[in-house]
């Protein structure tokens, strides 16, 4: 090896433009390191598509579409005195309660499951 040539120890020889190598490692080790998003533990797909899209406004429901292309009307389909907002569809829609509730028991019952029972009755009765 010549004694001009640039070498890091884990990178080998440095063959390209010796400043932007430099400017890339320093990136690299004052880079924040970022947590793995919600969606890639998500329990579905459809569970992971919904975290996924929801926080980027990427979700067609009825107050996106009025606020991006002005064809709908921003009010819930299902005939609410609401807008159509993702919340709105998963949170507060009555039509879906139920099934809310359904998967809110199941919760209980494996969370309760895994801890044989003990304090099963209160989780139960904050999710009524």
């Amino acid at each position: 090896m010549d004694d001009y040539t640039m070498f890091a120890s884990g990178y080998g020889s440095v063959e390209s433009n010796l400043s932007s190598f430099l400017v890339s490692r320093l990136e690299d080790s004052y880079a924040c390191r970022l947590p793995d998003f919600p969606y890639t533990r998500a329990s579905s797909s459809f569970s992971a598509v919904v975290q996924f899209y929801a926080p980027s406004s990427q979700l067609d429901t009825a107050e996106v579409r009025h606020r991006h292309f002005h064809d709908t009307p921003p009010w819930c389909h299902y005939g609410c005195d609401a807008f159509e907002s993702v919340h709105h569809i998963f949170a507060r829609r009555l039509a879906f309660l139920a099934i809310r509730r359904a998967h809110g028991m199941q919760l209980c019952d494996e969370i309760s499951s895994l801890f044989e029972g003990k304090a099963a009755g209160h989780v139960r009765e904050a999710l009524e």
